[in-house]
This record gives structure tokens, C-alpha cells and sequence, in this order.
């Protein structure tokens, strides 16, 4: 289970939106503000929930499953990858396509990818959840 600390900084009906702190190791560096470190940088997190006491600027826990953190790595940089290397290796060796069309073909793969992945976006948000807890709640 992965936990981190945020303050909540929106409600929407039943979505509340955490901003998620620097780390504190992050934030006593003097290149943090050139860094393009994922640990370094503000992240925004909605939350699905029917919990009506929270109120913005609380300092909550979000919380999410380990295997929910894999999936999302898979599926935004593991599996686009495999669709690069994979279509343009076929468009080159199978299709005997010249390299241009062959990087065209899987730059086109690539966006389709995307698209569909962008239209999956309410089902994904449906399987990958997060708790959010307030900090006093939290055990």
C-alpha cells in the first residue's frame, strides 16, 4: 500500500482533488525548481469518495494499492514502448516499409494507443482507486 501526504485543494460533489507535497528532501535543494525528477514536482490526485468532512486545506493520506501503481506504469510507458519498438520493427522487417513511413506508422500506432486509452478513461478511473483518509484517521 502505498500512502502520501497531501492537502486537499478542491471539492467537486463527490471528488475531492489532493495536492500532494514536495518531498522533503526535494525541497531544501537548491535545483528543484530545474529538476525534472517525478519525486520533486507537485502532483494532483482526484479522489472519488462520499465522505462529506473534508474541507479545503485539510492534510490528508491518499492512499492506493501497489498493483494499481504497476498497472499505471504499464500502461503509460511499458506498453507504448512495446508499441514503438514492435510496429516499427514490423514496419521495417515485414512490411518492408522505407525507415520514415515505418517511424510514421508507429508514431500513428502510438496515437491510436493513446486515443483509446483516453477513451477507456472512465473504466480505468473505475478500476484504479484511491482511499483518501484525514491525517487524524490515518493508522
Amino acid at each position: 500500500m502505498q500512502r502520501r501526504e497531501g492537502t486537499v485543494c478542491d471539492i467537486n460533489q463527490n471528488q475531492v482533488t489532493v495536492r500532494i507535497q514536495q518531498l522533503s528532501a526535494c525541497a531544501g535543494c537548491h535545483a528543484k525548481d530545474f529538476c525534472c525528477s517525478t519525486d520533486c514536482a507537485e502532483r494532483y490526485v482526484r479522489v472519488q469518495t462520499s465522505a462529506t468532512d473534508f474541507k479545503v486545506g485539510d492534510v490528508v493520506f491518499v492512499e492506493g494499492e501497489d498493483r494499481f501503481g504497476r498497472l499505471a506504469v504499464f500502461l503509460s510507458f511499458i506498453l507504448p514502448i512495446l508499441i514503438l519498438v514492435i510496429s516499427l520493427v514490423l514496419g521495417l522487417q515485414v512490411m518492408k516499409l522505407g525507415e520514415l513511413s515505418a517511424i510514421l506508422l508507429s508514431f500513428a500506432l502510438l496515437g491510436v494507443y493513446y486515443v483509446g486509452l483516453k477513451l477507456l478513461d472512465r473504466r480505468l478511473r473505475r478500476i484504479i482507486k484511491f482511499n483518501i483518509r484525514k491525517l487524524d484517521q490515518a493508522s
